[in-house]
């Protein structure tokens, strides 16, 4: 039977073509009137999407002040930079365009605001927020899923750790997501969207199941399916509204929980990925999520048959008569699945010569010393495995 669960979903979508339009409207509507706008490495602001978010909230009489260049992964000095403004302008509101790293930024702000301390405390779980500034997402790169999740990821590079924290106070109050904003998105970084939107629900599908009949489960293999067939479309029309949506609200279902209702999960792979983008910043989590999966992938399948074998012959139309066989053949269609999509499959192929040890210090530095399986706990054991495997 299904574990109790309270599932609440406070984020309200504005989805569609324009509807980006409205965000002075909906600020006002809400009753802030003091914003700190944030986004990334200029594209916001050489597409012009930045000056006309900022013409719409002057329209409304909402003051603002922004903040830019805030990077993939995410460090704690660009939220101790975009904490001193909010505090300095007094802010009541904070407003993310961009993707992932920038509304992890920005979720981390919210919640420090109140902290007197280290914000990365929060990221550590040595202090727990109770209360925030509120914040909204305008959505322009897809995968991160943080527009709609509970958690937030963030790295001090100081300490070479990245971790993340899960937080009903993450959950933005609204999210904007037109599909039209996403057009300009490379293929490369559609790829990388794509392997994290599909890692948001392959691991909550891996972890434990109750029963054979569990609804999550089959959430999950849909949503998979969908991403799949679309990627299989979207390379031949990067602009395809139909294709961007698709992608973009998988994307936000992917990590809001609905693949996981009604069961316990864990993200084995995410956990070993975080300390590699920390100490190799260069490395996106998408291009670490894929290789890192695969290693995980040909290490456990053994342990989880029935689920490799069910997932093969629903997204990849397996159809071999040993359920162990489906199960091996299913990680050898993924790698070459990620392969298509132009993605690493180790971290040779990004000329990256990993230091094992020194990863496996840092994830006991995390406070990561066994990570739940029903049939092979990952130890620190596993992981040295895993990590072999990955190069």
């Amino acid at each position: 039977m299904l574990n109790n669960f309270i599932f609440n979903l406070p984020t309200k979508i504005y989805f569609g073509k324009d509807s980006h339009l409205q965000i002075g409207q909906i600020i006002k509507e809400y009753g802030f009137k003091n914003v700190l706008v944030l986004y990334g490495m200029n594209h916001v602001k050489r597409s012009g999407l930045l000056d006309l978010v900022l013409g719409l909230l002057k329209k409304e009489n909402i003051n603002y002040v922004t903040f830019g260049n805030i990077r993939t992964n995410p460090t704690i000095e660009n939220v101790n930079e975009g904490l001193k403004l909010a505090k300095e302008n007094n802010i009541d509101f904070i407003l993310p365009i961009g993707g992932g790293s920038v509304i992890d930024c920005g979720k981390l702000i919210s919640t420090a605001y109140f902290y007197n301390g280290n914000p990365f405390d929060i990221s550590l779980g040595k202090f727990k927020p109770i209360k925030r500034i509120p914040l909204g997402v305008i959505l322009t790169v897809v995968g991160s899923g943080s527009e709609m999740s509970n958690s937030c990821v963030v790295q001090d590079d100081n300490l070479g750790i990245k971790s993340g924290y899960s937080s009903e106070l993450n959950k933005p109050i609204f999210a904007i997501c037109n599909p039209e904003l996403t057009y300009t998105v490379s293929k490369k970084q559609t790829s990388i969207g794509i392997v994290d939107t599909l890692m948001h629900t392959l691991e909550r599908y891996f972890s434990y199941s109750i029963s054979d009949v569990e609804p999550s489960d089959y959430f999950a293999i849909s949503l998979i399916k969908n991403v799949v067939d679309c990627s299989y479309k979207i390379f031949d029309c990067l602009d395809d509204y139909n294709l961007r949506s698709s992608l973009m609200m998988m994307s936000s279902f992917s990590h809001n929980c609905v693949t996981s209702i009604g069961k316990d999960y864990v993200m084995p792979v995410h956990k070993l990925e975080h300390v590699i983008s920390a100490l190799y910043p260069n490395v996106s989590h998408g291009e670490g999520l894929s290789i890192l999966f695969l290693a995980w992938a040909k290490y456990y399948y053994i342990y989880d048959i029935e689920k490799f074998a069910l997932l093969g012959e629903k997204i990849f139309h397996l159809t071999f008569k040993s359920k162990y066989e489906n199960a091996k053949m299913c990680v050898i269609a993924f790698e070459q699945y990620f392969k298509w999509l132009g993605m690493p499959t180790t971290f040779t192929d990004l000329n990256l010569d990993i230091d094992i040890k020194l990863l496996l210090d840092k994830l006991r530095e995390s406070g990561i010393r066994k990570i739940d399986h029903k049939n092979k706990y990952l130890d620190e054991n596993v992981a040295r495995i895993i990590y072999k495997m990955s190069i």
